[in-house]
C-alpha cells in the first residue's frame, strides 16, 4: 500500500512508511515526481502525444498527470487511471516472465507449478491481486454522500476497520477485511497526495515548508552577494579592510531584512500548522484544505491581536527601563513579528482559491 508518503495509521495520524513495496513502484511510475516545469513525459520510450504514451516497457500508460483533479469526477477518473496504469504494467510483466520461463502451450495449472517459486512472478501476482482488489472497491463506491470521493473512501475505510476489530468474525473475514482496509487506505494515500501536489484548494506541508526552506537559502545568498571586501570611507571610495574581511554595504540591510522575515516565516508556519492540528485533534491528512487552514490563520492573527492589545495595557501600568517593562516589549515584538508572517503567509499560500472565489 505505501507511495513513500505520510498515510493515516490506525489512529488517523500521519506516519512515514519507508517500505513502499510493488504498489509503490507502480504508483510512481504511473505519477512521475512533479516540480514546477519539469517535463512529465520523462524516462518515457517512446512520446506519443495527447491523453496516453508508451512507456519504456512498450505498455501504453494514461497520462494521468493531464487529468484535472479539482472535481470529485476528475478524482475518480485519476485513481481509476493510475490503477489502470498499474494493471497494464504487471500484466505485461507477467507475460514476459511466462514467455521466458515457460514453455508455449503449456496449461495454467502446470504454468502455475513451474513458477511456485518464481519470486518475481509470485510478487508481481500478490500486486495484480492488490491493485485488482482497488479497482473493486474503487467501482462500488458511493459518491453520493458527504464529502465526495474522499468521503466515500473515509467511510468505506472505516467500515473496513469496524470489521476486522470485530472479535467474532471468522479468521477468514479477518483477513479480507485487512486487505479491504490497506487497499482502500492506499487510494486514499496516493490520491491525498496527488490533491497536494495539484488540487487548488488543498495543499501539502511539506511542499510549503520546501518552499520556505528554500527562501531562507536564497536570502543567505542574497545577504553574502551584497557584502564588500572593504568600507565606504568619507571620500565616498570603497576601502579595503586590513584583513581582508567583507562589510556590509548600503543592499545587506535591505537583504538581511527579508532573511529574518523568511526564516520568521518558517518558524511561523509551524506554530500555525501546530495549531491546525491541535484543532483537529492531531488527525491531518498529507493534503490540507486551503479554505480551512485560512480559518486557522485568521484565529491566529485576532489571538495575536488580542494579546498585543493587552500587553500595550499592560505596559502602561509599568516603569520604563524595568525588567517587568522590557520583557512585556520584547514579548510584544515577537507577536507583532509572527502576526505580520501570517499575514504574509496567508497572501502568499492562501488567498485566490477556487473556494475564495465562490467556484466549486
Amino acid at each position: 500500500m505505501g507511495i513513500g508518503e505520510s498515510v493515516p495509521n490506525n489512529g488517523g495520524e500521519t506516519s512515514k512508511n519507508a517500505d513502499d513495496g510493488q504498489w509503490g513502484k507502480e504508483y510512481r511510475e504511473s505519477v512521475p515526481p512533479f516540480k514546477g516545469g519539469e517535463n512529465q513525459t520523462a524516462g518515457r520510450s517512446e512520446s506519443e502525444g495527447g491523453d496516453y504514451y508508451t512507456d519504456e516497457a512498450g505498455v501504453e500508460q494514461r497520462d494521468v498527470g493531464k487529468i484535472d483533479i479539482s472535481t470529485d469526477q476528475g478524482k475518480y477518473e485519476w485513481l481509476d487511471s493510475v490503477i489502470a496504469n498499474a494493471v497494464a504494467r504487471l500484466e505485461s510483466e507477467q507475460e514476459s516472465i511466462i514467455y521466458e520461463e515457460v514453455p508455449s502451450g503449456t496449461d495454467e495449472g502446470a504454468r502455475e507449478k513451474a513458477l511456485e517459486h518464481h519470486d518475481a512472478y509470485q510478487d508481481n501476482k500478490k500486486s495484480l491481486a492488490f491493485i485488482n482488489r482497488q479497482a473493486r472497491i474503487l467501482r462500488e463506491l458511493d459518491m453520493n454522500g458527504e464529502g465526495g470521493i474522499l468521503g466515500a473512501l473515509e467511510r468505506k475505510r472505516n467500515a473496513f476497520a469496524n470489521t476486522k476489530d470485530d472479535p467474532n468474525i471468522s479468521d477468514e473475514a479477518m483477513i479480507a477485511a485487512n486487505e479491504n482496509w490497506g487497499a482502500v487506505n492506499g487510494l486514499h494515500s496516493i490520491l491525498m497526495s496527488e490533491m497536494a501536489r495539484r488540487d487548488p484548494d488543498y495543499f501539502g506541508r511539506d511542499e510549503i515548508k520546501t518552499t520556505l526552506a528554500a527562501d531562507v537559502e536564497t536570502f543567505e545568498q542574497r545577504v553574502a552577494q551584497t557584502m564588500v571586501e572593504g568600507f565606504v570611507g568619507e571620500d565616498g571610495s570603497i576601502h579595503k579592510t586590513p584583513n581582508g574581511e567583507k562589510m556590509p554595504s548600503t543592499a545587506t540591510e535591505a537583504a538581511e531584512d527579508s532573511l529574518r522575515n523568511a526564516k520568521q516565516d518558517v518558524e511561523t508556519f509551524d506554530l500555525l500548522m501546530d495549531e491546525y492540528q491541535e484543532a483537529h485533534d492531531y488527525v491531518v491528512s498529507h493534503a490540507i484544505s486551503r479554505e480551512d487552514f485560512s480559518q486557522t490563520i485568521g484565529k491566529f492573527i485576532e489571538n495575536h491581536t488580542n494579546q498585543i492589545n493587552q500587553l500595550i495595557l499592560e505596559a502602561r501600568t509599568l516603569d520604563k527601563g524595568s525588567p517587568e517593562y522590557s520583557e512585556n516589549e520584547a514579548r510584544r515584538k515577537q507577536l507583532e513579528r509572527e502576526r505580520s508572517s501570517a499575514k504574509r503567509l496567508s497572501d502568499r499560500f492562501f488567498r485566490g482559491s477556487r473556494q475564495e472565489k465562490g467556484g466549486e
